[in-house]
């Protein structure tokens, strides 16, 4: 979805501070992106994928705060240049602010202690691990969305090593062909 960034309160340029300011955390989270960008290609495995950042943070915005396991959207907002400053509609930016899981990604953790036993997680941290994101799954396909893109660099780590999905761009939903609960564009971005 383009570019990812840790964003810690200290010393922005002004539109990143305003930015930053309309969210409470400390540290977030900010992936960067065009408002118009949908990108059709294939990912590693040969799938056919579509890439749609107002997707994204519809699917964000639904499920935020409905689960404990599910990595939360603080905000997404777009850059104020328009049209008059020399930019076509598909160059803004959009700014989209997330929850920082600081124990980094489930990936990370499973790379690093290949072949080396004494850095694997214990038989009781990888079924808390794998509860918390059975969890997530059964309450997303309650609500009629599926994730479609869970793997390992899409499970994050919270400070208390709770298992967060995130990245639902790949989602879909029940309602796609028709109204359901997922936000409209217009009451997705502040």
């Amino acid at each position: 979805m383009g570019s990812v960034w840790l964003a810690v309160r200290c010393g922005f340029d002004d539109a990143a501070q305003a930015l930053v300011d309309k969210v409470p955390a400390e540290r977030v989270v900010i992936k960067r992106s065009f408002v118009e960008l949908v990108r059709r290609g294939e990912d590693k495995s040969g799938r056919s994928v579509r890439e749609d950042p107002l997707h994204e943070v519809r699917v964000l915005k639904y499920l935020t705060g409905k689960h404990p396991s599910i990595a939360g959207l603080l905000g997404a907002y777009t850059d104020a240049r328009t049209p008059a400053h020399g930019l076509a509609p598909e160059d803004r930016e959009m700014f989209v602010v997330l929850e920082f899981c600081s124990g980094g990604d489930l990936f990370d953790h499973i790379t690093a202690t290949e072949g080396r036993e004494e850095n694997r997680f214990s038989n009781d941290k990888v079924l808390r691990l794998f509860t918390d994101m059975c969890s997530a799954v059964i309450a997303m396909h309650g609500w009629g969305i599926i994730h479609r893109d869970l793997s390992p660099e899409n499970i994050l780590l919270d400070d208390h090593g709770q298992a967060k999905v995130c990245d639902p761009g790949q989602a879909v939903d029940k309602w796609a062909n028709g109204p359901g609960p997922l936000p409209r564009d217009k009451d997705i971005l502040g």
